[in-house]
């Protein structure tokens, strides 16, 4: 069982099912295993998606995937592998609406309180209404997989999405924090629906570990997942036409319960970080780079150390026990166990700064970007001389 709760055009979903369909070992003669691989994709794989034409693509990419399975049904057997029309595992719906049920909270329909457009639009067939049912209850704590490319979006200019989302579903505010990105959510969403020991893959920015408004995020990945692998893209572009990119993507494995505390405590984390920029990677194109990229790191992840030109790989010097539990920073992530003792026996020689003086925040400019409004503050003679520019 395959949840993307975030499928944009379905590029992940797409690549499960051609995953299946290409790569399963099944005989395409045997109309038993066409059965099976059509039921496979059909059944094992759900999305969700808040806006309409990229869950319309999404439809659209995996009907392509599914028709081959089909077709080949079709000539072995002279019939369709189901007579009764049945939709694919994807919703046209808001993610967040599909937290596990929250037992304080089951007295409320959170979908009759919230104004949802799409809803009105597209008007929920009661199969599409099965599925809604299936991904936020059936199968939540049931899903082998999750896999996400969530909205980067923070709070910063967009406080009326935050405070929207917690008013139309109060479960988020226990997860609310100031300066948190939108995206720290998904996260949360997609760990809860994985059973135990199954795995969450997420390409996201690479600011969380670090963050102020990712202590709750961090704390609850902590108390239910074992951090598995981190690659740090750093100045490497993913996206061809993203603004400010700093990416990673990272893969947790749920591990929750007190009962597996010791299990976390003792976890070790692989670390990959890209050490070039893009013009530094063979290929004429961002996909062509992504290409040779992606599976450099995947020929050499799995060893205990390796370093090149492109990349870096090694063991984080610090267990996943030795991390804040209070969801402070993981400033000690990317150290790897050299320069950990070393920075210890920095601690033990020296004094920290913290005891023989203050530390306080210096001088900070709000005047960081010329608008509309402030470049009229400023004299003709200037504008002109330096070219000054709104941006």
């Amino acid at each position: 069982l395959i949840y993307d709760p975030a499928t944009g055009s379905g590029g992940f979903l797409v690549e499960a099912a051609r995953r299946i369909r290409d790569l399963s070992n099944f005989d395409w003669d045997d109309p038993d295993d066409i059965k099976d691989i059509h039921d496979a994709i059909l059944w094992g794989i759900f999305g969700s998606e808040l806006s309409p034409f990229p869950y319309y693509l999404t439809q659209v990419n995996l009907l392509i995937q599914l028709t081959p399975v089909i077709k080949r049904y079709i000539e072995l057997t002279g019939k369709k592998p189901r007579e009764q029309p049945t939709p694919l595992g994807i919703i046209c719906e808001d993610s967040l609406s599909l937290h596990n049920p929250d037992p304080e909270l089951l007295l409320m329909d959170n979908r009759q309180v919230k104004e949802n457009n799409t809803h009105k639009i597209l008007h929920f067939t009661k199969a599409e209404e099965r599925i809604y049912e299936k991904i936020k209850k059936e199968l939540a704590g049931k899903f082998y997989y999750c896999c996400a490319n969530p909205p980067y979006v923070g709070e910063k200019g967009h406080k009326d999405l935050f405070r929207h989302t917690i008013k139309t579903y109060p479960y988020w505010n226990k997860y609310y924090q100031g300066k948190m990105d939108y995206l720290y959510w998904f996260i949360i969403l997609g760990l809860s629906k994985l059973r135990e020991y199954g795995k969450l893959g997420f390409i996201t920015t690479a600011y969380w570990p670090t963050a102020d408004g990712a202590s709750k995020l961090r704390k609850y990945i902590l108390e239910n997942a074992k951090i598995k692998e981190m690659i740090f893209f750093e100045d490497v572009k993913i996206f061809e036409h993203a603004k400010g990119q700093h990416n990673m993507v990272f893969i947790l494995t749920k591990c929750s319960g007190e009962e597996c505390k010791k299990e976390r405590k003792n976890n070790h984390i692989k670390i990959a970080q890209v050490k070039c920029k893009n013009k530094d990677l063979p290929g004429n194109t961002i996909r062509e780079k992504l290409d040779f990229l992606t599976k450099h790191i995947q020929k050499h992840i799995d060893k205990p150390r390796y370093e090149d030109k492109f990349i870096r790989v090694f063991w984080s010097g610090v267990k996943q026990g030795e991390l804040p539990q209070d969801g402070g920073a993981w400033n000690e992530i990317l150290l790897d166990s050299f320069s950990k003792r070393l920075l210890k026996q920095m601690e033990t020689q020296g004094e920290p700064l913290e005891n023989v003086c203050y530390i306080i925040q210096g001088i900070v400019s709000g005047a960081d970007k010329v608008t509309s409004k402030n470049i009229r503050l400023l004299p003709e003679e200037k504008i002109r001389r330096f070219n000054i520019t709104t941006g």
